[in-house]
């Protein structure tokens, strides 16, 4: 029996990045093995639910820990996967996990693009240190004074006690928590260039993504180039995706992104972004707008209450994998690179990106892989022009996924499944 632990920040019935990735791997994994998966569920209070799913899938909770290193000695897992996100909790997991010589598995992420303004964003992260809730609330109950603030002093302490624990040398804790923090500052910024949290194994999605690992002082040995794994299911059925709404209507999805809850835009401004999008959709007869928020970093009862404000017909989901969004509609709205937006070129949807300054040097924006509108004024006749050009981008996306996928034979799974078995082999684990 293999052991598996990933730190999550929700539930698993949630879709996330992180869900999708092991709603790909781990079937193809239990092709070769038994494999018992276990989630370290990380909120500001303890979770409710049952702590077994079924007999291969286990939930537990990091209240009952006080530091990543108990987790590892409770658990003994013979994997940890430690860098879905970059935080305190899978980073006091990848320290515990290098401390009890756990296989450690990491994913090497480059920077995609910069933010326009960081002096704005440190003030509006500062705010939001002080709200009374979270991205995850969902119950008005929820809401406590500084619930945010307390909730990420909760994780520092617990990446701190880890450090203890493990008698991490002080300096080098001392710089890694400023480094840290600095990452959350700058957020494309990525901390594994900086911390190096040592991974015995880093997924590497592309050939571009490898160069640039090694040009930051990556062994070559530590790094495996295999494809993205969260896509496996969306390349096997992407003639699916690609077809065409039947609607006389233009089908636009907006993929909204949760800058207002990681401190990029104040609460106004994210209302008065979606809200003129809205406004300006409607004005098009030939348009129909679905709105896909955040399925955990954004609060669906506010977006109603916007919608609400402006044209309450509006369908809007937070639920649901996005690929199946994407086989009902045309065109794709949305504001940086993110997930959801390369499945949307992979499924040879256009893409819009409204840019009200919150980025710079997006890594798509560049490639010409999406149309960039500065201006709602211009949104129209750049939507009409992005669908109309839509087969010219069909090249360009194949030389992206060239350079950033390595293969969209949805074959990624089982090229790490197979290099897994085989670094557990040489660790007499089976």
């Amino acid at each position: 029996m293999i052991k598996i632990l990933v730190a999550h920040h929700t539930l698993p019935d949630i879709t996330t990045a992180g869900t999708i990735f092991f709603e790909n791997f781990l079937p193809v994994m239990r092709k070769y093995g038994d494999v018992n998966m276990t989630w370290l569920i990380y909120g500001p209070e303890k979770i409710t639910i049952p702590s077994k799913i079924n007999d291969n899938v286990s939930i537990i909770d990091i209240h009952d820990f006080s530091n990543g290193l108990e987790v590892i000695k409770k658990i003994k897992p013979d994997i940890v996967f430690s860098s879905f996100s970059n935080n305190p909790i899978n980073h006091a997991l990848a320290i515990a996990a290098q401390h009890e010589k756990v296989l450690l598995i990491g994913e090497y992420h480059p920077e995609i693009g910069t933010i326009s303004n960081q002096g704005k964003m440190l003030i509006e992260f500062s705010k939001s240190f002080f709200s009374n809730s979270i991205s995850t609330d969902i119950k008005p109950q929820q809401k406590k004074f500084m619930r945010r603030g307390r909730f990420f002093y909760y994780k520092l302490k617990f990446l701190l006690k880890t450090h203890k624990s493990c008698q991490s040398n002080f300096l080098k804790t001392i710089k890694e928590l400023f480094v840290f923090l600095w990452s959350f500052y700058s957020y494309t910024k990525n901390p594994n260039s900086d911390i190096k949290f040592g991974s015995d194994l880093y997924v590497i999605s592309g050939k571009k993504i490898y160069e640039d690992a090694i040009k930051n002082g990556y062994p070559s040995e530590s790094l495996f180039l295999c494809g993205n794994i969260r896509y496996d299911s969306l390349f096997k059925n992407l003639k699916k995706f690609k077809e065409k709404s039947i609607s006389k209507k233009l089908q636009i999805l907006m993929i909204t992104a949760p800058f207002y809850e990681h401190g990029w835009w104040s609460k106004k401004q994210r209302d008065n972004i979606i809200t003129s999008i809205i406004k300006k959709i409607n004005e098009c007869s030939d348009y129909a707008l679905t709105i896909k928020i955040h399925p955990s970093s954004e609060n669906l009862s506010e977006y109603k209450k916007i919608t609400n404000n402006v044209d309450p017909v509006v369908p809007i989901f937070q639920k649901g994998d996005i690929s199946k969004f994407l086989e009902n509609h045309d065109l794709v709205i949305s504001f940086l690179t993110s997930d959801a937006v390369f499945s949307s070129l992979f499924s040879e949807k256009p893409v819009v990106f409204f840019n009200a300054g919150q980025y710079k040097n997006d890594l798509l924006v560049q490639r010409e892989l999406v149309s960039e509108c500065n201006s709602i004024e211009t949104l129209p006749s750049i939507i009409d022009n992005a669908y109309s050009n839509q087969i010219n981008q069909i090249k360009k996306i194949n030389s992206f996924v060239e350079d950033y996928f390595f293969k969209s034979d949805g074959q990624a799974s089982e090229r790490l499944t197979k290099k897994l078995f085989e670094l557990l082999k040489k660790q007499n684990i089976k």
